[in-house]
């Protein structure tokens, strides 16, 4: 084997293996920028979960309130 053709071997492996490490690269930073977005999307489902579970307890605790100064004024 010549000289020159071990260069442009050499060459093409490299370059092979740099397009190889590029695709990878992009794969995974897709995958992590997904990632972010559905533990965002989480933490907004969680945070609203946890709203409506506030807003029941609110509610209940009026509630209970009312039926509890309700009685106070019948006597």
């Amino acid at each position: 084997m010549k000289k020159d053709e071990r260069g442009s071997i050499t060459i093409y492996v490299l370059g092979s293996c740099l397009l190889i490490l590029m695709v990878l690269g992009g794969l995974f930073m897709r995958n992590q920028s997904k990632i972010v977005s559905q533990r965002k999307q989480q933490h907004i489902i969680e945070q609203q979960y946890n709203d409506d579970d506030r807003i029941d307890q609110i509610y209940e605790e009026t509630v209970e309130n009312m039926q509890d100064n309700g009685g106070d004024n019948e006597n």
